[in-house]
């Protein structure tokens, strides 16, 4: 009897846990709202959100599908200014830096944070670490 007491208050601290999180609670509606969301193809995304003088046009485009590819989400669907922040602490970041570093030619050192945590944001950050390591 003493193990099934146990047993259920390790459930309900669980499910608690699950639906109290404020990572998990936005993720979740993210999540929803991702399923709701119109998908918007990199030419379009190109367009609407990013002038010509930012950022080269493949960066944001391939940050994306970076990101798409391990958050586990359709890459058409994430826009520039989805923040993130919510999914970092389950996503493996030095896998997704990795592959940043090796896709664009660039190093990120201990200093660089990416705040906010946007397609946006880590695009800027590629320029400028590209930009920074050119003019070396």
């Amino acid at each position: 009897m003493g193990w099934l007491f146990i047993a259920l208050c390790a459930a309900v601290i669980c499910v608690l846990m699950w639906l109290l999180d404020p990572n998990l609670r936005r993720g979740r509606a993210f999540h929803a709202e991702l399923a709701l969301r119109e998908s918007v193809p990199d030419g379009e995304m190109l367009r609407r959100y990013f002038a010509e003088s930012e950022e080269s046009s493949h960066i944001p485009r391939e940050i994306r599908r970076i990101f798409a590819k391990h958050m586990g989400y359709p890459a058409e669907k994430l826009l520039p200014d989805d923040d993130f922040a919510f999914f970092w602490d389950e996503l493996d970041m030095g896998d997704l830096a990795k592959e940043v570093e090796v896709g664009f030619s660039i190093t990120f050192t201990v200093g660089d944070e990416l705040t906010p945590c946007t397609i946006r944001a880590a695009s800027a950050m590629v320029e400028a670490k590209r930009r920074a390591q050119t003019a070396i």
